[in-house]
């Protein structure tokens, strides 16, 4: 016989682990979640924003520059807005109580506004 201990265990006297390839891609899964989760979990850290708030502006009253912020909006244009709306505003004898554009399909008068930009640019204004 050999010095082995008859009493003892296969399993005690080498241990040896089975490589299973299930639990490595159950731990690779568990790390992608985790590492999904963890910038929500970061409180006080600048990974997590509040969400932005909504920003509307008024065609009406707003100056040129103040339109460039929304899309597709450029100086350019801007400017035409508030040109035009000068105009009609000079239609009123009183000049009070008119406003150029009472929704947003109203900018479509201005040039270099269409369809497009139109649909971009209705949920940021407020009449």
């Amino acid at each position: 016989m050999t010095g082995a201990d008859p009493n003892a265990s296969p399993s005690a006297a080498s241990p040896s682990v089975a490589y299973d390839p299930c639990m490595s891609i159950v731990a690779f899964l568990w790390l992608v979640m985790l590492a999904a989760v963890l910038p929500s979990l970061a409180i006080g850290n600048d990974v997590v924003s509040p969400a932005p708030a909504r920003v509307t502006i008024d065609p009406n009253t707003a100056p040129w520059w103040e339109l460039t912020v929304l899309p597709r909006i450029g100086e350019s244009t801007a400017r035409k807005i508030v040109r035009y709306r000068e105009t009609v505003r000079g239609i009123s004898p009183d000049g009070a109580g008119v406003v150029a554009f009472g929704c947003a399909a109203d900018l479509a008068r201005v040039r270099g506004i269409g369809p497009k930009t139109l649909q971009r640019i209705g949920r940021y204004l407020d009449f």
